[in-house]
């Protein structure tokens, strides 16, 4: 994979408004150490593996900067990079991806190269910092970008927020999890002709963050939410809750490809019995898609526990059968 080229598309999906000299700066820094250690080998110079360092650390505290830009608000000018790690650190901002990224450049090379003025770095650290630093660049770049699009729903919708509900029957009588789907799909029609088809899941993970946050502002939106089960970790798109009432959701960005919903459907199956919350909904989007349909499977019995999957997706995508259980889900439940 180019990680430069991936920083770049990513960096291209900025709003207008929203790009900064900052973003480039921090392609320029990245771009800079992979021509230093293209020359540190050509020349047989191993001090420029050293050089690669520093301009990993101008990408990794100018990725910082303007993180801090869009997340706290205010200027990054008069602040050093110690205090806007902390800040990140201190108001759990980063998800899990980025923060180990984060600890680890902060502890191999950051930390290690701006207090020893005489250490020296190898081949092997020059390479390991510009994928490091280049991972954690485009991972933070994928949060920015969610938060912006979430920013601009909230901005567009502000003053719709009555025509959209007033659009769902029954909205206020409705159970929790089908208020979320009605949402859902509110979302899905009202956006549909105002979204390019260029959108990737962060755009899109965003604007269903902003949608659902402003149209009622007492949601609990948790997002990249890990949950440990026995020997691993799962991470699940959203988990939205109000008073005591919680529903997973699931959110995929398809192409123009067929799309098999079984093994998502699955997945979020295992997300329900993981997290014992009963409900879960699978919001799965194709840019373009004319006519959607909503369908809710039968409830599942696991270990006494009824949980209850509901998709929401391009009619044409819509099976014949319900879903069941695999072997997978099988062995879970015993």
């Amino acid at each position: 994979m180019d990680l430069l080229n991936e920083i770049k598309l990513k960096a291209e999906r900025f709003p207008k408004d929203y790009r900064t000299i900052g973003i480039e700066a921090v392609l320029l820094h990245i771009e800079t150490a992979e021509k230093y250690f293209k020359r540190a080998k050509e020349e047989s110079d191993e001090n420029l593996y050293t050089d690669v360092i520093y301009r990993t650390n101008h990408a990794y505290e100018g990725i910082l900067k303007e993180a801090y830009l869009m997340f706290a608000d205010k200027e990054s000018e008069n602040i050093n990079p110690y205090e806007i790690e902390n800040y990140f650190l201190d108001n759990n901002i980063f998800n899990d991806r980025v923060l180990n990224l984060f600890s680890n450049y902060r502890k191999e090379w950051r930390n290690v190269s701006t207090h020893d003025y005489k250490l020296f770095f190898s081949a092997q650290e020059a390479f390991l910092a510009i994928v490091n630093v280049s991972a954690f660049v485009i991972i933070l770049l994928d949060q920015i970008i969610e938060k912006i699009n979430s920013l601009i729903e909230k901005q567009k919708i502000e003053k719709k927020i009555k025509s959209i509900i007033s659009k769902i029957d029954r909205y206020d009588s409705l159970p929790f999890h089908d208020k979320i789907r009605s949402l859902l799909i509110q979302f899905y029609t009202s956006e549909k002709s105002e979204i390019d088809s260029g959108i990737n899941e962060s755009e899109l993970v965003g604007k269903i963050i902003g949608f659902l946050g402003t149209i009622d502002s007492d949601l609990l939106i948790e997002r990249d939410n890990i949950v440990e089960y026995k020997h691993g970790k799962f991470q699940i798109d959203l988990i939205v809750s109000k008073n005591n009432e919680k529903v997973v959701v699931e959110i995929k960005r398809i192409g123009s490809a067929f799309y098999d919903l079984h093994r998502p459907e699955q997945q979020l199956l295992n997300y329900l019995y993981i997290t014992k919350i009963q409900n879960g909904i699978l919001f799965v989007y194709r840019p373009g898609t004319e006519g959607i349909k909503a369908w809710t499977q039968p409830d599942l019995g696991l270990m006494d526990k009824q949980y209850s999957v509901t998709t929401v997706a391009p009619k044409e995508l819509c099976p014949n059968i319900a879903l069941t259980l695999s072997g997978k889900q099988e062995r879970l439940a015993n």
